[in-house]
């Protein structure tokens, strides 16, 4: 900004609120001014140019309510808390419970699984080594790719396998856990709970003008708003700083990358694939 846009700037008595529209309304003005002049050759150049101003601004304007208004305080300490219990149960109840008895009329069937498992991960393993993928697209082929296997491996190992063996030996704990488990699990439970927070959560998210301390002012912006129109059709229509050049009008603009950049850039066209270079 121009020592005299600045002037300029401090002038425009406003008492609702900042003065961010301010400029946008300027270059507004400026265009339609060039456009009476013959400066722009149609009104569909003026259009676009005017369309550009408007994205830019509303950008500008979601940034701003982002860093306004934040997500509701019970959102990330649901996930925090979510996540710390999640693993907390993981930790003790992926442990490997030893029981002798068990252990000795235990089948082949939880051992081939396991054996298939690992040989269904070690071929797409070999397959995606025959393909060398960037890491960007790596991450999301990995989420998928241990989503799929996870609940597949929960689809085997969540099936109540009965053992006649196995049942005469277990101990009186593990007969009391299980009973407890058909009656009442306690993962699944804790899952619902947490997912149907979450919704709830995001069922508040929805609505952003309720009664929360986070919510919008609705009638606090319809005024504001009210007030910047006025403002702007009344009193800065036509008030435009004088255009001048600035310190960067004559300068030329230097690439923030060295010259080999440059040279190894020219080598490359871009958008080539992994197999381009195989014949």
């Amino acid at each position: 900004m121009l020592p005299h846009e600045k002037i300029k700037f401090d002038q425009v008595d406003c008492d609702f609120g900042s003065k961010y529209w301010l400029p946008i309304q300027w270059a507004l003005s400026i265009v339609c001014t060039s456009r009476q002049r013959q400066l722009i050759d149609s009104d569909y150049y003026c259009e676009r140019i005017c369309e550009e101003i408007r994205c830019f601004r509303n950008n500008l304007a979601n940034l701003r309510k982002f860093d306004w208004v934040p997500l509701p305080l019970a959102y990330p300490q649901l996930v925090y808390l979510a996540i710390h219990v999640h693993f907390f149960i993981i930790l003790i109840s992926k442990q490997e419970i030893i029981l002798s008895a068990a252990q000795n009329n235990t089948t082949e069937t939880s051992r081939t699984i396991a054996i298939e498992i690992r040989c269904f991960r070690n071929n797409l393993a070999n397959l995606r080594k025959f393909d060398w993928v960037p890491l960007p697209l790596a991450y999301p082929q990995l989420v998928y790719l241990a989503i799929h296997v996870h609940f597949f491996i929960i689809l085997i190992s969540k099936q109540e396998i009965i053992l006649s063996a196995a049942q005469n030996n277990t101990t009186e704990t593990s007969r009391t856990i299980a009973i407890l488990n058909r009656w009442f699990p306690l993962t699944p439970a804790i899952k619902f709970f947490f997912y149907m927070a979450w919704i709830k959560v995001a069922m508040v998210l929805i609505n952003p003008f309720g009664e929360d301390d986070d919510d919008f002012e609705t009638n606090a912006l319809i005024d504001r708003n009210f007030k910047v129109g006025m403002k702007i059709a009344d009193g800065t229509s036509d008030d435009v700083p004088k255009q001048l050049k600035d310190a960067f009008w004559n300068r030329n603009i230097e690439a923030l990358y060295s010259e080999q950049s440059i040279k190894n850039n020219e080598r490359q066209d871009g958008l080539v694939g992994s197999a381009t270079k195989f014949t």
